[in-house]
């Protein structure tokens, strides 16, 4: 799965949320500062960061978050996505 799909999920979880930075910020266990520029695009989240906004976002969302069909787009199928969000850890590799 491509970073720029994992962010949108993200910021597209966020929203439909309601969330603002701060209330997210205590939903993913993290600093508010680090979502200060989330929505902009000089937002680069570290890989923790990515992994910990992940957890908090339920993986039927994650699966369906684009309006974009990722097999169009080039990306990974929704099916593969789990595999992307590290739940199945046993079967990597």
């Amino acid at each position: 799965m491509k970073i720029d799909s994992i962010l949108h999920r993200i910021k597209s979880y966020r929203a439909a949320q309601g969330l603002n930075a701060s209330q997210w910020a205590k939903l993913v266990g993290l600093g508010d500062t680090t979502f200060r520029n989330m929505h902009s695009d000089d937002w680069n989240p570290t890989v923790a960061t990515i992994r910990q906004c992940e957890k908090a976002i339920p993986p039927d969302f994650m699966n369906n978050a684009n309006d974009d069909d990722p097999a169009d787009a080039g990306e990974t199928a929704p099916s593969d996505a789990c595999s992307d969000r590290g739940d199945n850890q046993n079967a990597a590799a």
